[in-house]
């Protein structure tokens, strides 16, 4: 069975790691500007998600992998020129990151807010199935209605493709999916933004060319 590996972390309001800038200058200079133009939480959750990119690349595929690999095609999904695959989602309280080398894969998450009952996670619930098959066939929101899913949210339909959907227990205030074409043995790690682990990995990962096919 493929592997998928996901890596998540809590994002923590006005903490801004050591590496944030070094990432972001390493970054395309259009991607570089577009980030600069964000709010500062909003860059910070960015950067951490990137972070989070090459930390599951890595694990993915054995070996450092460079930000000269990212790729942010114009409204496409970003991908690493050279793999794996990956996907990138944030909410209010944490990032998270799935990637593969054998398989594309799309991911969403979304917090359960405060006193919400059963029906309240149940729509999020369906909406984090959808998202991630939108992810997953590297379509957009204006394709939403593209996507059918089961009653179980076990699988989804998109533009005559099966997905395969899986919730994945990330934390007990967070639903979070991930859908592939095939079905897939996944590992979740949780990890934290500032440290040493993720800062090295990071400052290893900027000192590394980028490779070409």
């Amino acid at each position: 069975m493929q592997k998928v590996i996901v890596i998540h972390a809590p994002l923590r309001p006005g903490t801004t790691a050591s590496w944030h800038d070094m990432l972001l200058s390493a970054l395309p200079y259009a991607k570089q500007l577009e980030l600069d133009r964000r709010q500062p939480a909003a860059r910070a959750a960015s950067l951490a998600g990137l972070a989070l990119a090459l930390a599951a690349a890595t694990r993915s595929k054995g070996a450092a992998v460079s930000p000269g690999e990212f790729a942010f095609p114009a409204g496409g999904k970003p991908y690493f020129r050279s793999g794996p695959w990956f996907s990138v989602s944030h909410s209010e309280a944490r990032v998270a990151c799935a990637a593969s080398v054998a398989v594309e894969v799309g991911l969403d998450c979304e917090e359960i807010p405060a006193g919400s009952g059963h029906e309240a996670a149940q729509k999020l619930a369906r909406w984090t199935a959808t998202e991630a098959a939108l992810k997953a066939a590297g379509l957009g929101l204006r394709q939403v209605r593209e996507v059918l899913l089961d009653s179980a949210l076990q699988s989804a339909e998109v533009a005559e493709s099966r997905y395969v959907l899986r919730l994945l227990p990330l934390a007990p205030t967070a639903v979070c999916h991930l859908a592939t074409r095939v079905p897939v043995e996944v590992a979740i790690e949780q990890v934290v933004l500032d440290a040493a682990e993720i800062s090295g990995l990071v400052e290893r990962s900027l000192r590394l060319p980028p490779q070409r096919d």
